[in-house]
């Protein structure tokens, strides 16, 4: 029995379509997935930016509200303090 060796110039035209939807296929669902992985970023991004900026207010509203409690104690006559 003698073998045969099966070159790319030997497919038939239905192997060469299948493998043409096969990468056609492949490319749309990479595309697809960079597609999603670029606006999940973006969203990440976004958010993360948010989320300092929350923070940061969040950490200057403590400092003004300290201050506040501090100046009105301070400002109270010494009886009145503690109550």
């Amino acid at each position: 029995m003698e073998e045969t060796k099966h070159t790319p110039a030997d497919a038939t035209p239905i192997d060469q379509r299948y493998h043409i939807v096969v990468a056609f296929l492949l490319v749309v669902i990479l595309g697809s997935l960079s597609i999603l992985w670029m606006r999940e970023r973006s969203r990440r991004i976004g958010l993360e930016v948010q989320a300092s900026q929350l923070t940061q207010e969040n950490s200057r509203l403590r400092a003004v509200l300290t201050q506040s409690i501090l100046d009105r104690e301070t400002n109270q006559p010494t009886t009145q303090r503690g109550q």
